[in-house]
């Protein structure tokens, strides 16, 4: 069996019975089984709240930086923890550290590392910065649990624009369990630095991985040998698409020294400690990747978490079998329609079209994925249908790039509106919205920085 994270559309797992079980936005690493993990949506992808089990307390945990406790209930996921940002001490599973990069869209907050003695029932800050910089990561040395690194990360954000960076990031070591913390600088950048990802090798833990963003998308894969102390830089290598703040996490195998695979567009591998990057393949594989899992004694399974759910392979990605049965697609909006004798559910999804299906089904074994159809490609955003015709969908990809969608006949219209000669070029938000007007259905309101009718 495996344990499933899902963050309301992209999922992850780790095999039964690995030692670090791999979810979905994160790596939790317990000593036991039993995990389960849960994270936030794209919007919030930088960094995400999380749910597990604790191995030697069964009921529900839940890590919830906005508050950061432990709790025996469920509580509001109010703010946000990094990508990897829960490390359980294996001698001691009341010893837990939690990175914390604080909320997405502000200042201020809980930011940085915090440690629990007592299982979360209190917190202590052991590491942090600014009112802009955060921890959104933290690994531990296997051969020696007081040995951990973290890496802070400076960041501002906003509607308009995204700062990725600062002098404030860094990776930082400690050797007595947090107590005291040192700055590892020589053989790294000097320049600011933006969104770090750690590993540690499995084989030789005194082997420690980086991949470093720098500004003007820059940035290379980093290797230590000495335990921190010393760093070279490998290659140029580091996650891009739609930047490295939306990846740039490193899974280390636990099955060939110096294999690491590195979170991106397409998921890459190195055999050689970084001096070389090559793409894994995505052969019949959604691309987006954000979590890789191994197997505790098979060397040739994978199990990637990506924004189009979960894919294993036996074969080190040469081939790939997707889980359909997983209902984690995450949805940004839903509209209905009045069709008849049941209505439908129509919704855009991060990454993976606007999609529609029946609200019920007179099918004896309900309702079934092949139930389901998609109007219209890419990512999804608001969609609409026309309340008379509930043939007649609108749906968008991001960008308030507007269609009108025929479902009788398969029929696409594009209908953004566009500004006059000499007029201001709009500024759509990602998730525009769209309004049928219920007195006269043929006039629609569609947003970016004005209202278009």
């Amino acid at each position: 069996g495996h344990s499933i994270g899902a963050d309301q559309g992209k999922s992850g797992a780790g095999p039964v019975p690995s030692p670090s079980s791999d979810l979905i936005a994160e790596v939790l690493r317990l000593d036991a089984a039993r995990t389960v993990g849960l994270a936030g949506g794209e919007p919030s992808m930088e960094a995400a709240p999380h749910l597990f089990l604790r191995p030697h307390n069964p009921p529900v945990r839940v890590a919830i930086v906005g508050a950061v406790h432990l709790a025996q209930v469920l509580a509001p996921l109010v703010q946000a923890v990094g990508y990897r940002p829960i490390v359980i001490d294996p001698r001691d599973s009341d010893v837990v550290y939690v990175a914390a990069q604080g909320p997405l869209w502000s200042a201020g907050g809980e930011r940085g590392l915090y440690k629990s003695i007592d299982g979360g029932a209190t917190w202590e800050v052991i590491l942090g910065g600014g009112e802009y910089t955060g921890v959104n990561e933290v690994v531990i040395d296997p051969s020696d649990p007081d040995v951990l690194y973290a890496a802070t990360h400076q960041r501002f954000r906003n509607v308009a624009a995204l700062i990725n960076g600062g002098p404030e990031s860094g990776i930082h070591k400690t050797t007595d369990g947090g107590k005291s913390w040192r700055e590892l600088e020589a053989g790294l950048p000097e320049e600011d630095m933006g969104k770090i990802g750690l590993a540690v090798s499995p084989q030789r833990p005194g082997v420690v991985y980086a991949t470093i963003e720098l500004a003007h998308r820059k940035g290379g894969f980093f290797r230590s040998a000495d335990g921190g102390e010393t760093w070279e830089k490998r290659n140029d290598y580091f996650s891009g698409g739609t930047g490295p703040h939306y990846y740039q996490e490193l899974f280390a195998s636990p099955h060939a020294f110096d294999r690491v695979y590195q979170a991106d567009v397409q998921l890459h591998v190195t055999h050689d400690g970084g001096k070389t990057f090559a793409p894994v393949g995505e052969k019949n594989k959604h691309v987006d990747n954000h979590a890789v899992a191994f197997h505790p004694t098979d060397p040739d399974w994978l199990l990637v978490g990506c924004d189009g759910g979960l894919y294993e392979s036996w074969d080190l990605g040469k081939n790939w079998r997707f889980h359909a049965n997983l209902p984690v697609t995450q949805f940004y909006k839903v509209a209905v329609d009045y069709d008849e004798p049941f209505y439908n559910v129509y919704g855009g999804t991060q990454d993976n079209n606007t999609q529609g299906g029946p609200s019920r089904t007179d099918n004896v074994h309900g309702i079934r994925n092949s139930d389901w159809w998609v109007p219209l490609f890419a990512d999804g955003h608001q969609p609409a249908v026309d309340p008379p015709n509930p043939d007649i969908i609108y749906a968008q990809w991001q960008q308030g790039n507007l269609t009108r969608v025929d479902r009788k006949t398969g029929e696409v219209i594009y209908i953004q509106p566009q500004p006059g000669r000499g007029e201001e070029y709009d500024r759509y938000n990602g998730d525009a919205p769209i309004l049928i007007s219920p007195p006269d259905p043929a006039r629609l309101y569609h947003g970016s920085q004005r209202v278009w009718r």
